[in-house]
């Protein structure tokens, strides 16, 4: 079953049970995922800061929601368009550490259209993890090396 998710007092995003979702915000194409409880939220921020350079983006941050930036580029995303969902990977790597996250989403909808039409006008993509026991929010603001196939094999 899905709910609707609203991300930085954003457009609502459709958010499955598994917690992996794709669309647009603003003038960023994004993808993220939902965590249920604060601790793993927290555990699964640490590892990725522990892998990758990141500056912190505090001008712009706020209690709920804080903002990064990579430093590095040594990171890999994987964008797969099947027939009904949407396969996500995402992976941190630095010095023979690696982290991330992947899964499918509950459908590929209008989010996966908003992220198509906004990633071929700018090719920086928004990740955003989410804290569904508190509301927070950690964005990963980068360009990245996107690995993106479409039904149409556009890439």
């Amino acid at each position: 079953m899905s709910k609707k998710l609203g991300i930085g007092n954003n457009t609502l995003l459709p958010v499955s049970e598994n917690k992996i979702f794709i669309g647009q915000i603003s003038n960023f194409a994004v993808i993220g995922r939902v965590l249920c409880k604060r601790k793993r939220y927290l555990m699964d921020i640490k590892r990725i800061k522990q892998v990758v350079k990141m500056m912190e983006l505090t001008s712009i941050s706020t209690d709920k929601i804080s903002r990064v930036a990579l430093l590095n580029r040594n990171t890999e995303l994987e964008i797969i368009e099947k027939e009904d969902c949407v396969s996500i990977d995402v992976k941190f790597k630095e010095n023979g550490l690696q982290t991330g996250f992947g899964g499918l989403t509950d459908s590929k909808g209008i989010g996966f259209q908003r992220f198509l039409n906004q990633y071929k006008l700018q090719k920086s993509i928004l990740i955003v993890l989410i804290c569904e026991e508190t509301g927070e929010e950690f964005h990963i603001n980068g360009f990245f090396n996107t690995e993106l196939r479409t039904l149409k094999n556009i890439k």
